[in-house]
């Protein structure tokens, strides 16, 4: 930029000169195009990397889907290339960041890890459907790694079966996938216990609010607040510091060194911790849980504290009638990013279409769909071991109930 300044500035002053530039000015026009046209690919590279980096549609080890159907997982992104790995084959993929900007791509990692399959199966046409769809969704709920209802979970889970599991019986040290499984659903209930818990006090917290700023709030209405949000602090794990700053105290947040293991932090931790038993991940994968919970926590940690000095400086501050909206959105914050499962994701068994054929034996076909608990796991093989698992299973216990055609 300086030398093009300086070019254009030297030209303008040799003109005052009267001296006749037109030739130069046309060489310097061709020069100009042929640059432009030479480095038009490094430039649009460049400016999409930078797009990509300040608006990113993914994060580092995100799966996305390809528009030629692979998988892969984002590894990095340059200023001029993203670089990729593609899952199936083993390999990097390096794509031109303009490549990749106009690249339709189906994010598997948002806005969660959880992932939907769906299988087809057909039945008999002369069989009880119902039954049939009761056995199917009994299977699907008893896989330790498959979405559903905890205490329906909880019940199914004593029925999973495992070839490789039962190899395993004699070798006492290793454990089994239902006793893993057993193990980890029961830290999720206690989770999901403790987040309902926290879901009622922050409810309780905003009716509160509401109701006290109607006619603005005073010292003693803000302590009050204070005090009913510290409970809920002391619920999930945090205490309150005080520091100066710049001459004036301030509180702060940290993590409680006695907390017990009731708090929301102690029950995440325990169950990821317990997560990292499951004998089907891989060594990475133990890093990748712990990393993606913690760093909840600290996100979790920054949302509680930015929370807290708004109560903290509600009588000198205009945000102070909408103290109830943060909370509102403090909540939704959290109930989005630790809600293990919601009512939607319960799996779904649907009749897709029924066939009558010559001899007059009718064939049903049944949709099953369900979800998966993080498809990032085990080199991002998770989802499809689960569905070979899942289907080899209901197979088999259609085939036992001579229901499967």
């Amino acid at each position: 930029l300086p030398i093009i300044i300086f070019l254009i500035g030297s030209f303008l002053f040799l003109q005052t000169l009267g001296i006749d530039l037109t030739g130069l000015w046309v060489g310097f026009g061709g020069v100009t195009f042929v640059l432009g046209f030479a480095l038009k690919d490094i430039l649009s590279n460049f400016f999409s990397g930078l797009v990509l980096l300040i608006d990113t549609p993914f994060q580092f080890g995100d799966v996305v889907a390809l528009k030629d159907g692979s998988t892969a997982v984002i590894k990095s992104v340059g200023i001029r290339l993203t670089t990729l790995y593609l899952i199936e084959s083993h390999c990097d993929l390096f794509l031109p960041n303009a490549a990749l900007e106009s690249e339709k791509l189906i994010n598997f990692s948002r806005p969660n890890p959880n992932y939907y399959y769906t299988i087809t199966l057909p039945i008999r046409g002369d069989c009880d459907p119902n039954q049939a769809i009761k056995i199917i969704e009994e299977v699907v709920l008893s896989h330790p790694d498959t979405l559903g209802d905890l205490d329906k979970k909880l019940v199914a889970i004593e029925n999973f079966y495992r070839v490789s599991d039962r190899l395993l019986d004699a070798q006492d040290n290793l454990l089994s996938k239902k006793e893993f499984g057993h193990k980890r659903l029961i830290a999720e209930q206690k989770l999901k216990i403790k987040l309902a818990e926290i879901k009622q006090a922050m409810k309780d917290l905003i009716s509160k609010i509401q109701f006290l700023e109607k006619e603005g709030l005073d010292g003693g209405e803000i302590r009050e607040i204070q005090g009913y949000y510290l409970e809920i602090l002391r619920k999930v794990g945090f205490k309150t510091i005080s520091e100066k700053l710049r001459g004036k105290k301030s509180l702060s947040l940290k993590e409680s060194e006695d907390m017990n293991e009731d708090t929301l932090i102690s029950l995440l931790r325990s169950w990821y911790e317990n997560w990292q038993e499951d004998p089907d991940i891989i060594e990475e994968d133990n890093e990748v849980l712990k990393v993606e919970f913690e760093r909840k926590i600290a996100f979790l940690k920054m949302r509680m504290d930015k929370f807290l000095q708004q109560i903290v400086n509600a009588n000198n501050s205009f945000l102070e009638t909408k103290l109830d909206d943060y909370g509102e959105e403090l909540w939704k914050w959290m109930e989005d990013r630790f809600q293990i499962y919601a009512a939607w994701q319960h799996p779904k068994i649907w009749m897709n279409n029924v066939t009558i054929g010559r001899t007059g034996e009718g064939t049903i076909d049944l949709a099953v769909k369900f979800f998966i608990d993080n498809v990032k796991l085990e080199q991002c093989q998770r989802g499809n071991r689960i569905r070979s698992e899942v289907h080899g299973e209901i197979v088999r216990r259609l085939r036992q109930a001579y229901f499967y055609r």
